[in-house]
């Protein structure tokens, strides 16, 4: 079957093969359709790279290199939202700046440090020049001399053996200078090749073990930043928890503690419970605590669902816990409070009730020395049959409801109990006066939450930037460095960034401008160590040119020679004086040739140092290397690190703001059954109810009592219903609430709804008593019931009526107010 001869599917590619090369094929066939990553077009697979080509293609959302690619930013961009991804990564292209401008500066340092090496050749160069120069000075002698002799023996005629051996042995003397001159110049073109390799090896070394160094310095400190962003998340996030346990301790207070001596105790998974206390594993449960007044005791209740004592194994027992409390100091103790305790019949028959005043002798209703005292009540509060009755209803639905209620007076006039202060206020008073009113109260750091006593003046010395011990002070910003000179705190460096980006790439500009100059100044460097290299190359040349002249020389000399042994005549005494002096001067040359050597041993060095250098630079880079691995490692795991605390912190801060939410409307919540209802920025929810776009809008809920019904009210702004564009539509909502199971359902209390007239001259009212059969009334199955109200509750005319002011500075109000005296 892999041999069957097959062509391609695609009517438009001319393939035709085996059936074996066909998957092969399929993959890549250029006629095969495909559709573009980008904008899902469906096209041939050859004409996508023409179609999302960044220069003439036609693809609309086709993507390009982001403009900062050059300094490191590998971000895709689509086309025409150029702009949109310069502000969104408007902070990544600021860090990639300020890390490059650190890079060049780095460069710059380097770089001149080269230069010195570079001006200490150039020296040594410009000596072996000037003996060269020497050299020639003393040859041009040498050439002259050397022309008087041949003519003094042209004018003798005389040859004396003696002499003639003198010239041999000048010959013989030039002939070294000859050998040594081109010694030298083979060691100076080497010194010049090994120089001039070495120099490009240790520049380019040099730039890297700078770019490693740098890298590594800038993995180093964007680490160490990490590290310290981490440790911040992580105190964030651990007083996003404490804020979070005070949040939830906070709604739990507002919604299951009472402050009028009355307890409702809700006690729900009720089998469970009454199993783990017949098993032993829970011998009893506590309630949660209340307090008899806002500064009063502090108490809560116990049971034995298998009971205790005298009545354990068939009685329920319920006792009574006083505990200790904030303000126990300015109490009167022993407590002597009625208590009444009740388990709550939630058919509304029969509920099971006791009551009893405190003995005064009983430690049980001391002042509190622990968390609380022991616990004293009934251990025969009610039989567990009763538990069980069909025609009671003590636990419904996995629920059973007890009711513990004391009488205290919360008028007494007391004192303070804060050391310093000694206001007299009523009872009633005494946490309003502790928490906003107190001059010795405790006021909390705006960075840091340490706590300092409100009249002392602490709190500025303990914030001071240059000696406070506050642990979240300001500091510099991190863009100190190209001189942005505010101070930020550490929490508010990406506010601080993203609000003074654009003074920071001011900065950056001016900085870069500096090292543009710089690099200038680097070109004309490199530009003279071209000259310099053109220097050697011509002090070569002249060697060369040197050692042509010496052979020269050498070859009229030996024509000098050849010409003495065919005379007979004797050179004079003036000969004899000048074949001393050229030996006086060959002897100079000498002289100089070793100093030459003595330069070009110089050179040596430096290529020795260069050499070293070169070593060390590359032994540098092996040692930096893992370390850099490592590095990117521990950085790659900390930004993961980081984006999960950043993450949750999101969330932590998501659930902050319900918890703030739930607390606002638990803080603005009432108990008696009265709502009065702001409605600010009322023009634009009436345009949003007329265009349909929010058509009604609800009231913070409220309660008829602690435990009470739960209800709220909604408006249409433009009518419902019939009063749809003519009136204004309030209704009433009755909601799903947490003590609905022993109320009376339906609802029957008597509903009054207002709009308020803010000159207190007419408000609109309307009332009624709802009915007993509609759904509206029932107990609610879900969140809330179907509202029913007033469709025709007012004219939308009235709203601009002169007469009246139903609406002023944008704000209405509306109250509600349910009858709760037969509750």
């Amino acid at each position: 079957m892999k041999t069957i001869p097959v062509v391609c599917e695609n009517k438009e590619c001319p393939w035709a093969g085996l059936f074996s090369e066909y998957q092969i094929h399929y993959q890549s066939c250029p006629k095969m359709k495909v559709r573009c990553s980008y904008c899902d077009i469906e096209l041939l697979r050859d004409e996508l790279s023409r179609h999302t080509a960044v220069e003439g293609g036609d693809c609309p959302k086709k993507r390009q290199m982001c403009a900062f690619h050059t300094i490191g930013c590998n971000t895709m961009v689509e086309i025409g939202q150029e702009t949109e991804n310069n502000v969104s990564e408007s902070q990544h292209h600021t860090d990639l700046l300020l890390r490059k401008v650190t890079e060049l500066g780095n460069m710059m340092i380097s770089t001149q440090e080269r230069n010195v090496q570079i001006r200490q050749l150039h020296t040594a160069v410009e000596g072996g020049t000037t003996d060269i120069q020497a050299i020639q000075t003393r040859l041009h002698k040498v050439e002259a001399e050397v022309r008087a002799c041949i003519d003094a023996g042209e004018r003798s005629r005389a040859d004396d053996n003696t002499d003639v051996g003198k010239a041999e042995r000048l010959s013989n003397e030039i002939d070294q200078i000859n050998h040594k001159l081109v010694v030298i110049d083979r060691k100076v073109c080497t010194s010049q090749g090994i120089v001039a390799m070495l120099n490009e090896s240790v520049e380019n070394n040099s730039m890297n073990t700078n770019n490693v160094q740098q890298n590594g310095k800038q993995l180093k400190e964007k680490m160490q930043s990490l590290e310290a962003k981490c440790k911040a998340q992580d105190r964030i996030i651990a007083l996003k928890d404490v804020a979070m346990a005070e949040h939830d301790l906070r709604i739990r207070s507002l919604e299951m503690t009472s402050y009028d001596g009355i307890l409702l105790w809700k006690i729900s998974d009720f089998a469970r419970k009454r199993r783990d206390a017949i098993s032993g594993r829970t011998p009893s449960i506590y309630s949660p605590y209340f307090f008899t007044s806002h500064h009063g005791y502090k108490l809560c209740a116990r049971v034995y669902l298998n009971g205790d004592g005298m009545g354990k194994g068939n009685h329920v027992s319920l006792f009574f816990v006083v505990m200790k409390g904030e303000y126990d100091a300015i109490l009167k103790w022993p407590f002597r409070q009625k208590v009444t305790l009740m388990w709550l019949d939630q058919s509304n028959r029969e509920h099971v009730i006791d009551a009893f005043r405190p003995d005064p002798s009983s430690t049980s209703f001391k002042r509190p020395s622990g968390d609380m005292n022991v616990a004293s009540g009934c251990p025969l509060f009610m039989p567990l049959n009763t538990l069980d009755m069909p025609e009671r209803q003590y636990v419904k639905d996995d629920v059973a409801f007890v009711k513990r209620h004391e009488e205290i007076c919360t008028y007494a006039v007391i004192t303070c109990p804060r050391d310093g202060c000694l206001q007299e206020i009523q009872q009633r008073y005494l946490r309003e006066h502790c928490d906003d009113d107190c001059p010795m109260r405790t006021v909390n750091c705006m960075y840091c939450d340490v706590q300092i006593i409100y009249q002392n003046k602490q709190l500025k010395e303990h914030t001071d930037v240059e000696n406070g011990d506050c642990t979240k002070k300001m500091r510099p910003c991190i863009f100190a460095a190209v001189g942005c000179n505010i101070l930020v705190e550490m929490e508010g460096e990406a506010s601080h960034n993203e609000s003074e980006i654009h003074n920071h790439m001011h900065l950056l500009r001016l900085k870069i401008e500096q090292l543009n100059e710089a690099k200038t100044t680097m070109a004309e460097d490199k530009i003279h160590i071209r000259q310099l290299n053109s220097a050697t190359e011509g002090l070569r040349k002249e060697l060369s040119s040197l050692e042509t002249r010496v052979r020269d020389t050498r070859a009229k000399i030996e024509q000098i020679s050849a010409h003495m042994e065919h005379q007979n005549d004797s050179y004079d005494d003036k000969y004899s004086e000048t074949t001393k002096q050229i030996g006086k001067q060959i002897d100079n040359m000498e002289t100089k040739i070793t100093s030459l050597e003595k330069n070009i041993k110089t050179q040596q060095q430096i290529v020795t140092l260069l050499n070293t250098e070169v070593q060390s630079n590359a032994n540098t880079i092996k040692s930096i290397e893992p370390s850099r691995k490592f590095l990117e490692d521990q950085l790659n795991a900390l930004e993961y690190k980081c984006k999960g605390q950043d993450r949750i912190i999101a969330l932590k801060d998501v659930t902050l703001a319900e918890h703030d939410l739930k607390i606002q409307a638990l803080e603005m919540a009432s108990y008696d059954g009265i709502l009065v209802w702001k409605i600010t920025d009322f023009a634009r929810k009436r345009r949003d109810s007329i265009s349909g776009r929010a058509l009604s809008i609800y009231s913070p809920y409220f309660f008829t009592g602690r435990h009470g019904y739960k209800l709220c009210a909604r408006v249409y702004l433009n009518g419902d219903g019939m009063g749809k564009g003519n009136h204004v539509s309030l209704f009433f909502v009755v909601m799903k609430g947490e003590y609905d199971a022993i109320l009376k359902w339906p609802f029957r209390q008597k509903v009054t709804l207002m709009w308020l007239d803010q000159s207190n001259r007419e408000h609109v009212i309307d009332a009624f008593r709802p009915d007993p059969v509609s759904n509206s009334f029932q107990r609610p199955t879900g969140d809330m019931n179907i509202a029913s109200g007033c469709p025709l509750f007012m004219p939308l005319n009235m709203l601009d009526s002169a007469r009246h002011i139903y609406v002023k500075d944008d704000t209405a109000y509306v109250k509600i107010i349910v009858d709760t005296l037969d509750i």
